[in-house]
């Protein structure tokens, strides 16, 4: 069903990417909190990759990308989000897209 050697190259790019990319910037800007729950109380990861957005493909979900974290818009349209804002600053726009 899925390409073992295609996953295990994802995989080995993510534990890279954390071990670099994110670690770096995580130093700059620290997380604003220690872990991330849902409305219900269930602990989650954090989404920043565009992994998160072929997730959401993959799985039958609309991704909503906003481009305040470590990915350009660009890369998040590239990523094939359905929907990118650069920043939250249109908070209105962005609900709207959530809702819709």
């Amino acid at each position: 069903m899925f390409d073992k050697e295609k996953l295990e190259r994802i995989r080995e790019s993510y534990e890279r990417w954390e071990e670099t990319t994110l670690q770096q910037r995580l130093a700059q800007h620290p997380e604003r909190k220690q872990k991330f729950t849902t409305v219900s109380g269930e602990e989650m990861e954090r989404l920043y990759t565009p992994l998160d957005i072929a997730a959401a493909r993959d799985n039958g979900a609309r991704s909503i990308a906003v481009a305040t974290g470590f990915f350009t818009a660009d890369q998040l349209t590239s990523a094939g989000a359905d929907v990118v804002f650069p920043d939250f600053s249109s908070w209105q726009t962005v609900l709207d897209a959530l809702l819709a």
